[in-house]
C-alpha cells in the first residue's frame, strides 16, 4: 500500500514539473539545431537545383564535348553537395 502511494506520487510528480529542467533546456537545443540547419539549407537547395538544371541541359545536349562538359559540372556539383551534407 505504501509502495503504491509512493509510486503514484512519483509518477504524478514527473508530469507536474520534476522534469522541468529538461523541458526548459529543450527549446535552446532546438534553436541551435535550427540555426545550424538554416545555414546549410539554402546552399543545399541551390546546389540541388543546379544539379537538376544541369541534368536537364545534359539530356538535350547535342555534341559529345558539351555532354562531357556538363557531366564534369554535374560531378563537381555532386561533390559540393556531399561536402555540404557533411
Amino acid at each position: 500500500m505504501v509502495f503504491r502511494l509512493i509510486l503514484i506520487l512519483f509518477l504524478s510528480g514527473l508530469g507536474s514539473g520534476w522534469s522541468r529542467g529538461a523541458d526548459d533546456a529543450a527549446p535552446q537545443v532546438v534553436d541551435r539545431n535550427l540555426t545550424a540547419l538554416n545555414g546549410v539549407a539554402e546552399p543545399l537547395a541551390a546546389t540541388i537545383k543546379e544539379i537538376d538544371r544541369l541534368n536537364a541541359e545534359l539530356a538535350s545536349a547535342d555534341t559529345d564535348s558539351r555532354k562531357a562538359d556538363l557531366s564534369a559540372r554535374i560531378l563537381a556539383e555532386r561533390k559540393r553537395l556531399e561536402q555540404l551534407r557533411g
